[in-house]
C-alpha cells in the first residue's frame, strides 16, 4: 500500500519538478540574452554616436 502511494506521489511531482526548473532555465537564459543583447544595443548605439 505504501508503495504505490509513494509511486503516485513521485508521478504527481516529476512533472511540476520538470515544469520548474524548465521555467527556471527558459528565465535565466531569458535575462542572459536581454544583458547581451542590451550591451549589443548599448555598443551599436555608441558606434553610430561615434561615426
Amino acid at each position: 500500500m505504501m508503495t504505490s502511494e509513494l509511486k503516485m506521489d513521485t508521478c504527481a511531482i516529476q512533472p511540476i519538478l520538470l515544469l520548474g526548473s524548465w521555467l527556471i532555465i527558459s528565465g535565466w537564459n531569458l535575462l542572459v540574452n536581454q544583458e547581451i543583447l542590451g550591451w549589443h544595443c548599448q555598443q551599436m548605439v555608441l558606434i553610430h554616436i561615434a561615426l
